[in-house]
């Protein structure tokens, strides 16, 4: 049993073996919850600017591959002449040198730009109790205890 699967119960009963008192929310505070819930979810700017970094992002993998080619052939003509005075078999060096720049076509897959989306809310069910910041370690180490002795009686 995971800490975070105890029922209200048993995590009651974790915050007294604790001597951990809960708190009311003051209406205020209650009002703060509610009117947070209810704004409207205006996302446009955060998504127009979004855009506009992918956009930027694009152009800047563009560039950059266009330029890619050239600066790889130019690197492993480096890499040539240094391997034949770096190794007895210069070939081989070589191989594993153009194995470490990959053709262009290869490279390109390997940059993405990602947007993910989560929205977050309060539970449905939020009781009204606060639990002050200092007291929050006491309840996820109580909610551990709890969850331990549930699987390990024993101990």
């Amino acid at each position: 049993m995971q800490a975070e699967e105890l029922t209200d119960e048993q995590l009651e009963q974790a915050m007294k073996q604790a001597g951990i008192e809960s708190e009311e929310l003051s209406d205020a505070q209650w009002e703060q919850v509610d009117s947070a819930d209810n704004e409207p979810e205006d996302y446009l700017e955060e998504l127009e600017r979004l855009s506009e970094l992918e956009g930027e992002f694009d152009t800047a993998r563009s560039q950059f591959l266009r330029s890619y080619a050239d600066e790889r052939g130019h690197a492993l003509s480096e890499w040539r002449e240094t391997a034949s005075l770096l190794a007895a078999d210069p070939e081989a060096l070589m191989a594993a040198i153009e194995g470490s720049f990959p053709t262009a076509d290869k490279l390109e897959a390997k940059f993405g730009f990602e947007t993910h989306l989560f929205q977050v809310a309060l539970p449905q069910n939020l009781s009204k109790e606060l639990v002050t910041a200092g007291e929050q370690q006491e309840v996820i180490a109580a909610r551990r205890a709890a969850a331990r002795q549930a699987t390990h009686p024993s101990k």
